[in-house]
């Protein structure tokens, strides 16, 4: 009864944190929010598939467009993975 609680919640084979565009679907029935609500399942299941959660596929993403190159006070720095492998361009 209890080994089932830490699984992410599915509405069928769907991730149920799609629901949302669900909802909007039912408040507005048009062809455009069924296109929201398509590209939205669509967008939920691909995170999946590659093994992220929403909240870690919006941190990868936000990763990916600030680059590898960031400012870090007078320095600049390489992030190359963990903090401790970062190296550190400039004079401290």
């Amino acid at each position: 009864m209890w080994r089932d609680t830490a699984r992410p919640p599915r509405m069928g084979p769907v991730d149920a944190r799609a629901a949302w565009a669900c909802l909007v679907f039912i408040l507005h029935i048009s062809l455009a929010t069924l296109g929201l609500v398509i590209a939205a399942i669509t967008m939920a299941s691909l995170v999946e598939r590659r093994g992220y959660t929403p909240h870690i596929a919006l941190r990868v993403l936000r990763m990916k467009l600030a680059g590898r190159i960031r400012p870090v006070l007078d320095n600049r720095v390489i992030v190359s993975g963990a903090y401790w492998k970062r190296r550190t361009w400039g004079i401290r």
